[in-house]
């Protein structure tokens, strides 16, 4: 009671931002994973949790032999164990300053659709080197397989994200910091590419790097992985095929 009460008590800070000032109602079934144009302007962290425990990797759980006790995880558990934030509020964000938990194959489709949700890493998830081969703190805690897929498909642009309330300060941080030297440096990028063994190029790429935390050690993996046909996305954070090589 004591926390539904605070909880009450941050939505109404919030609602001056353009969202409603009552607590969302509480998911009663899977309906609000398909997210669509009509989804609220806030989740709580007992909706995320719910959401989490829909995702089917943890909802189609069963007991075997060697593992007799797995079963489903409860929306509480996944609230417990994912969310930071007690809030999330509806809004854009550029894709890049997202890091999903894992890896994601390529070829890996999604299966849901809506804004994705995001938080601080709660120090359980095992991060990877995000899309500047940075160590990006926020996180994506439902929607890895959409942000994937959007970042594939859009690049850099903003993707819809509920975005935990505990996470707004570390997403200002890095767009304060890194997002005018990041384009710097995507700019250098692009231009070594098309013009591959100019060393003004390479230098202009170096100077760019290092402005943003690249060690002279991943920029020559850079240098590397381009001669053997490899470039690097800065928007999927992994190198991909030219498929433009004649």
């Amino acid at each position: 009671m004591i926390a539904r009460q605070r909880l009450r008590h941050r939505t109404s800070r919030y609602s001056a931002m353009g969202g409603p000032a009552a607590l969302p109602t509480y998911p009663r079934d899977e309906t609000i994973h398909q997210m669509s144009r009509e989804a609220p302007h806030y989740l709580s962290s007992e909706q995320a949790g719910y959401i989490i425990s829909q995702q089917h990797h943890n909802k189609n759980v069963h007991p075997t032999p060697r593992h007799p006790h797995r079963r489903p995880i409860t929306p509480r558990e996944a609230e417990q164990a994912w969310t930071v934030s007690t809030l999330y509020k509806l809004m854009k964000v550029p894709s890049w300053v997202i890091s999903p938990y894992r890896r994601i194959r390529p070829d890996d489709p999604s299966y849901s659709s809506g804004p994705i949700i995001v938080d601080l890493n709660n120090g359980r998830l095992t991060r990877y080197m995000g899309s500047l081969l940075q160590d990006i703190n926020i996180c994506v805690i439902d929607g890895k397989h959409r942000l994937a897929e959007f970042k594939r498909e859009h690049g850099d642009d903003e993707i819809d994200a509920f975005v935990g309330t505990e996470a707004l300060g570390e997403l200002r941080r890095w767009l304060e910091e890194y997002a005018v030297p990041r384009k710097e440096f995507v700019d250098a990028l692009e231009t070594y590419y098309s013009n591959m063994g100019q060393r003004e190029a390479w230098h202009e790429l170096i100077a760019a790097g290092r402005s943003i935390g690249f060690r002279d050690g991943q920029l020559r993996t850079l240098w590397q992985h381009a001669s053997h046909g490899w470039l690097y996305s800065p928007s999927e954070g992994r190198f991909v095929r030219n498929d433009h090589e004649e």
